[in-house]
């Protein structure tokens, strides 16, 4: 029984985290207007704050939250790690598709 209710836990997170990545997809979408050279940041830094993708979702960009949903992204290939690695990242033409694609509600 126990292991049971350990795996129906992860596939509740992991399907929470699924779609606080899709969100931050969407935030990475919007702020670059499907641009894939602009380097989005998080929104670490205090001058990001309003800016920054993981802040327009209301997420802290230090937190364990972010930090999966991006590690998500960019195992997925939807985003990548800009100049500021760590902090700034940028879609890439396959995380547009997408991003527009769940936009569109589908």
């Amino acid at each position: 029984m126990q292991e049971k209710s350990t795996e129906s836990e992860v596939v509740v997170d992991s399907g929470a985290e699924a779609a606080t990545a899709m969100r931050l997809l969407s935030a990475f979408y919007d702020v670059s207007g499907g641009d894939t050279d602009s380097e989005i940041p998080l929104g670490v830094e205090a001058y990001d704050r309003d800016k920054g993708a993981c802040t327009r979702i209301g997420l802290d960009p230090l937190s364990t939250e972010c930090t999966q949903a991006v590690d998500r992204l960019v195992h997925q290939g939807y985003i990548q790690p800009g100049a500021w690695v760590g902090d700034s990242y940028k879609i890439t033409p396959e995380g547009v598709r997408k991003a527009a694609e769940s936009n569109r509600g589908g």
